[in-house]
């Protein structure tokens, strides 16, 4: 059975809803560590109207609902479990959730920050922008790094650190081997900035400053035939200038990084794997950046090697001194490079040979010291497959009402069992949902929110056979029956016991041990009790 429930922003502080705003607490921030439970240790420590510290409430939500020992909370197949640096969290108490939020009903239309933004879940435990359909999405990746999972790292440097491949695109193909990224001289910092009517940062990218690269170890996945198609996407920010000038240019992307050998060591007659920079003659795939020693300074250069020759195309405009996005990909016969989701360049060059090779992916150099990167670069695809216009499109859409960037409609959860829903999403579009025109819970001038779900309450049918032998109840208690009419008489009326004699029974009722009436059925019809057969009643009734 379900029960509708609606609110708004007017009465959310009732009994029936609550809303706090979530913040990850900063390493370091707190003395050993400790949470602001108590005033002492809450020196300018942000508050929700309720008294609540709002890292609190986020390191209660991430212990109680985003722990991935608790995945019974939610579908176990279809939901996206993350957290990120800021969080709305909407709680609805136990006493008007019942047994849990149905799946599928929970609706919010967010009218804090201005426009409408309507989210609403999937039934398997995510809350989704509708806005955003994912019909022109781009298909899953083999490989994507958007660096999110370091915003607690935000102004820190990371040497031979690492991270895993990003927890959106953990497909059966992927598992094959963990894509695994080591960070050596980088640094963390707000992501990609959003276009159109707002221009805020949003996530998380690495940045290098010529010292630095990204590595991941190889994997077969990542190489790709001579016939094979293949996209590459990313957005980088790069400076007017390059650091590095050992060469023309300065890579983004390429295969042709550390690779394990097997050496024979004669003396001790045994043989070790080691890593050797071999810089390969096959490359599957790079992406470089022309520096400032060329006339081509800022333009993108992307190809293969086949082993005795370079095969690239060049884009025509250029990429320093901004934010880009740079997409890579081999269709058919073709090369093509697109700069911020339009095609600049086509080439149809002769591989003669595959392209496998067994060196690591380099993000930011072609190799630990040659051609390292000055510039950051954040939201990393490889697909083993080409891509459309209109999905490419959408890789390089970072407008600040949809942010199709980031390849998903997904905003947060929906946690039907203990009634709590989270909107957490890096995008600046989703920083204030319901809490406001700044995030203070402003909600003036006609701003706030509308909250719709149906709470669930399991009803359970209950069933008992009553038998009635021949020789039982054959005497109704109505005193109309008796002599005087007297209840209490003990002589019946002479028409009772007759042939023509049969009691009817209406009312059944059932006790406990202890005589207590406990359920009460009535019939829709008198029956006869007659006393040639035994009769057995079928009493139902919900609880």
């Amino acid at each position: 059975a379900y029960k509708t429930w609606s609110f708004d922003e007017s009465n959310y502080t009732s009994s029936s809803l609550d809303v706090c705003r979530a913040v990850l607490p900063r390493n370091g921030e707190y003395p050993g560590g400790v949470l602001p439970i108590s005033s002492s240790l809450a020196a300018g420590e942000p508050m929700n109207p309720d008294g609540t510290y709002q890292s609190v409430v986020y390191s209660s939500v991430r212990h109680c609902q985003y722990n991935p020992y608790d995945a019974e909370f939610l579908s176990p197949m279809g939901c996206d479990l993350q957290l990120h640096e800021t969080a709305s969290v909407l709680s609805m108490p136990f006493l008007v959730v019942g047994d849990g939020v149905k799946r599928g009903s929970l609706s919010i239309v967010d009218r804090s920050t201005g426009s409408p933004v309507t989210l609403g879940d999937d039934s398997m435990g995510n809350l989704v922008d509708h806005a955003l359909t994912g019909s022109g999405f781009a298909p899953e990746p083999v490989a994507y790094w958007g660096f999110n999972e370091k915003y607690s790292l935000i102004g820190s440097a990371a040497s031979d650190g690492s991270a895993s491949c990003g927890p959106a695109y953990h497909s059966e193909h992927v598992n094959q081997s963990p894509l695994t990224l080591a960070y050596h001289d980088a640094r963390f910092e707000p992501g990609v900035e959003s276009t159109g009517s707002a221009s805020l940062r949003s996530g998380v990218m690495t940045t290098l400053t010529g010292s630095g690269w990204m590595e991941v170890k190889h994997n077969d996945m990542l190489n790709f035939g001579k016939d094979d198609d293949f996209a590459i996407s990313m957005w980088v920010d790069l400076p007017t200038s390059q650091s590095v000038l050992d060469t023309e240019y300065n890579t983004l992307i390429s295969k042709t990084g550390t690779e394990k050998v097997l050496l024979y060591n004669r003396e001790r007659n045994t043989s070790i794997w080691t890593d050797i920079d071999t810089s390969s003659s096959l490359t599957p795939f790079f992406i470089k950046v022309y520096n400032q020693t060329t006339p081509d300074s800022g333009k993108v250069t992307a190809g293969v090697h086949d082993g005795m020759i370079e095969y690239y195309v060049t884009s025509t405009s250029t990429i320093n001194g901004g934010q880009h996005h740079v997409l890579f990909q081999h269709t058919g016969s073709v090369y093509q490079l697109w700069i911020d989701g339009a095609l600049e360049v086509a080439g149809y060059p002769s591989v003669h040979t595959n392209l496998f090779n067994k060196c690591n992916v380099m993000l930011g150099a072609s190799a630990k010291t040659r051609e390292n990167l000055s510039g950051s670069i954040d939201e990393v695809r490889i697909f083993d497959r080409a891509l459309t216009s209109a999905q490419i499109a959408t890789l390089a859409d970072n407008d600040y009402s949809t942010f199709a960037a980031y390849q998903t409609a997904r905003v947060g959860n929906v946690f039907y069992r203990t009634g709590i829903c989270v909107v957490s999403d890096p995008r600046p579009k989703y920083r204030h949902a319901m809490l406001g025109q700044t995030g203070t819970f402003d909600y003036s001038g006609g701003y706030g929110f509308d909250v719709f779900y149906n709470s669930t309450v399991t009803i359970y049918e209950n069933r008992v056979l009553c038998r009635v032998r021949q020789d039982e109840f054959n005497m109704s208690l109505n005193p109309t029956l008796r002599t005087d009419n007297r209840y209490n008489s003990e002589t019946a009326k002479s028409f009772v016991g007759t042939e023509e004699w049969h009691p009817y029974v209406t009312t059944i009722g059932l006790y406990d041990d202890l005589g207590n009436l406990l359920v009460v059925a009535k019939l829709a019809a008198p029956i006869p009790k007659y006393d040639t057969v035994d009769t057995t009643f079928l009493v139902r009734w919900d609880s």
